[in-house]
């Protein structure tokens, strides 16, 4: 028997076996973010992907939340049956949504406010309060991910304070009038208090 038939093939590898092998990648993924050598195993082959992909193994990426992100408080607010495997797995695909355009600066610069439309508000609104509910909910995880990977810090800056933030402050300083009240910039200013290091004087 030659050494190309005896070895293992993944599409004769047990299902728990291959979560096993999933977790363990994740476990030794650094830097912070996504999982992204759980993307490329899953490129291996249809029988990994069949049994490995979010669609076909909610609870699996349920297990990567609970490693990735801060849990335990959520638990206790919310109970153990909000917190099901399926509602587990699709918080981690939000997350990682929202703090990939956070990391690109989406949302925080925009010259021209005529040119912003609603869905761009919905979506800064949606990773805002998402972004918000992880520093309630932090117990180190979430706070590190947030600073770390999604460079959250810059995307607060640009938003609030550049000159042509998507906040438009500025636009109203610049006409000498209070800017309006919103929830995205309410919510804004209560992560800047988090995550935004106080000017030092010389």
């Amino acid at each position: 028997m030659s050494f190309s038939q005896t070895m293992l093939s993944l599409d004769n590898v047990p299902g728990d076996i291959l979560e096993y092998i999933a977790i363990a990648l994740c476990v030794t993924d650094r830097p912070l973010g996504p999982p992204s050598s759980l993307s490329a195993l899953l490129r291996t082959c249809r029988s990994v992907y069949n049994v490995l992909s979010f669609s076909a193994n909610k609870p699996l990426y349920g297990r990567i939340f609970k490693m990735t992100f801060d849990s335990s408080v959520a638990l206790r607010r919310l109970g153990l049956q909000s917190l099901t495997a399926a509602a587990l797995a699709d918080e981690l695909v939000l997350r990682f949504t929202v703090m990939k355009r956070f990391r690109r600066g989406e949302g925080s610069i925009e010259p021209d406010r005529e040119l912003f439309d609603a869905r761009e508000v919905e979506q800064i609104t949606q990773g805002l309060w998402t972004a918000y509910f992880m520093v309630l909910e932090n117990e180190g995880k979430n706070i590190e991910m947030l600073r770390i990977y999604a460079r959250i810090n810059t995307w607060i800056l640009d938003y609030l304070f550049d000159a042509n933030g998507a906040s438009f402050i500025n636009d109203e300083i610049r006409q000498e009038t209070w800017p309006e009240p919103s929830v995205n910039i309410c919510l804004a200013m209560s992560l800047a208090w988090f995550f935004l290091e106080p000017c030092k004087s010389t």
